[in-house]
């Protein structure tokens, strides 16, 4: 009889492992997560504790409650493999890379990364599942009088958390169809597990069908394409990020950080090319797009085009748009929106930008791949370049100037921290380097292949870093070099031939001050795409280019005017 008594204890013991293990995620510090203002460490702990304390309260069948857990120790191996590695839990742009991921890329990720992730979810949904069977066959119940403080005291705790963080705000009255969930109930408990999922998937679906409206209302519009006879049969776009051309060897800059490019002697190189916008999500759209949907100034166009994807692929382009980057939210969207007019959209990474990531040479693998694809081609590289955390943004080989943020433990407010104005130098310098390295292996990929190609690179906008001349106390993108961007084109033997006489129009040109949004309209030019005149937009081709119209944080400004009345600051 006694041992039976004591034999009661287990299931309630082995219950309250489970639940320990579930929480368990929790215990693993993540960091700024895209799109999402998280909560603190200890609350992410404390929801945790409280929702599975108030899940059991609510339905005091425990194997009623242990069902969810069931369903919640799906993804549990999957969640601490993201803590551990990128320091983020399951965000949106998770999901959407998982849901855009195709058969190739995940027999990869599960080839070599696969059972550590399975296993330990195996046996945890079998543990769960057993115990859940044999807490029905007992038909045991919490019918203690804690459960009803349970009910009384947790709520309230939730409650006090979340108006805690509703001082912050919600930008989803923003005039732009865009929604910034900052600051919304939903995003306090957007880094809590098992929470983070079903916030997730519910965010990338309304991005998601946000998007397809948007599409659906250009997709009206036609380009009416006619393709020169000599044209090239193969063309990249690289997309690079917060990347300034002074801190390019190519462009002059003291230290190598570009040895592999500048051994290139044929690049045509574009040394004074300033973007329009300095924010991400406007800036992308103006090198794929001759009339984003968003100016950038965050305004809706009222002449809005597709991206020149579509004109591509009605002069018999294959396209792909390969992207290191998110998937979906208030930053992505507007890009994700024309990463849609694609044939083909891969996304590689499973954590935000602003994060641990994937290194942009994981892109490498997807771009040969597709180079293999007969016919003419189009492929847009989507990198994530120089964006902060610089040091997560290159793998440790490439470490060369140092100290640098590596040797500086992880912490909050680096940005604004000037006594680490070296390290934050020198860890930019180390990206730009990895940069080098990944475009010169593009370059080499491209041209083993033996087509009339050519490899267009842009970064959509610079990047402050501490500097000295400006008195700096933070990394912004207020000054001249965040708006000034590194550009170049190579071409191939065979496109040399083909399209001599754009390369070399181009080339005598190359010097002259250059505005980032004439992109779309150059590729057109330098492929061989005509469409309409009354739809032409401006191009790197034209004579006279007028002033340099950019957008800065208080407003537009005549970039070459404001930038020599104040290199420090653009404005008006």
């Amino acid at each position: 009889m006694e041992s039976k008594r004591s034999g009661e204890w287990i299931a309630p013991l082995l219950l309250a492992l489970l639940i320990l293990a579930l929480i368990a995620p929790n215990f693993i510090v993540v960091r700024s997560a895209a799109n999402i203002l998280e909560a603190t460490h200890a609350e992410n702990v404390a929801y945790s504790i409280c929702f599975w304390a108030l899940l059991f309260a609510v339905v005091p069948r425990l194997w009623m409650g242990l069902t969810l857990g069931i369903a919640c120790s799906l993804w549990w191996s999957i969640e601490v493999f993201l803590r551990l590695n990128f320091a983020q839990p399951v965000t949106p742009t998770f999901i959407g890379m998982a849901m855009d991921t195709d058969a190739r890329e995940a027999s990869e990720f599960l080839s070599s990364s696969g059972w550590a992730v399975l296993l330990p979810t195996a046996l945890l949904t079998s543990a769960a599942i057993a115990l859940s069977i044999h807490l029905h066959r007992m038909g045991t119940k919490w019918t203690h009088r804690s459960r009803r403080w349970v009910l009384l005291v947790v709520p309230t705790i939730l409650a006090g958390l979340t108006l805690s963080h509703s001082e912050l705000g919600d930008a989803a009255a923003a005039p732009e169809p865009f929604v910034n969930r900052t600051g919304s109930v939903l995003a306090v408990f957007a880094t809590v597990y098992p929470l983070d999922l079903p916030i997730s998937v519910i965010w990338v679906h309304k991005d998601a069908s946000l998007i397809r409206q948007l599409r659906a209302k250009l997709s009206s519009v036609d380009f009416k394409p006619s393709l020169a006879d000599k044209h090239p049969e193969t063309v990249v776009l690289v997309i690079g990020e917060s990347s300034r051309s002074d801190r390019w060897q190519l462009f002059g800059y003291g230290r190598e950080t570009t040895p592999r490019l500048s051994t290139i002697s044929d690049l045509i190189f574009f040394p004074d090319v300033a973007t329009q916008s300095v924010a991400t999500r406007y800036a992308v759209p103006n090198l794929i797009s001759r009339r984003p949907l968003l100016s950038s100034d965050g305004k809706v166009a009222q002449r809005a085009e597709p991206s020149i994807l579509t004109a591509l692929k009605g002069a018999g382009y294959t396209t792909s748009w390969l992207s290191n980057q998110g998937v979906g939210g208030f930053y992505e969207s507007p890009i994700v929106m024309y990463a849609g007019d694609a044939d083909e959209v891969v996304y590689i990474n499973p954590t935000s930008y602003d994060a641990r990531g994937t290194f942009d040479d994981a892109l490498l693998a997807p771009l040969r791949r597709r180079l293999d694809i007969a016919g003419k081609k189009f492929i847009v590289l989507h990198t994530l370049g120089s964006h902060f955390d610089f040091s997560h943004r290159y793998p440790a080989s490439f470490d060369v100037y140092r100290p640098s943020l590596t040797t500086v433990p992880p912490q909050d407010g680096i940005k604004q921290n000037a006594s680490l104005a070296l390290q934050v130098s020198n860890a930019y310098d180390n990206s730009i380097r990895y940069t080098d390295s990944l475009l010169s292996q593009v370059i080499e990929a491209v041209d083993q292949k033996g087509d009339a190609a050519v490899v267009m690179y842009i970064s959509d906008h610079g990047q402050d870093v501490f500097d000295e001349k400006c008195k700096a106390t933070s990394i912004t993108r207020v000054s001249r070099n965040s708006f000034l961007v590194p550009a170049f084109i190579w071409s191939s033997g065979g496109a040399k031939v083909l399209i001599k006489d754009r390369l070399d129009t181009l080339s005598r040109s190359r010097a002259q001050p250059k505005l980032s949004n004439a992109v779309p309209q150059t590729l057109l030019d330098l492929i061989g795409i005509e469409t309409p005149s009354t739809t032409r937009t401006a191009s790197w081709f034209d004579v006279e280019q007028g002033p340099r119209q950019v957008y800065s944080t208080q407003g537009w400004a005549d970039f070459d005017k404001a930038a020599l009345r104040d290199a420090c600051e653009i404005r008006p």
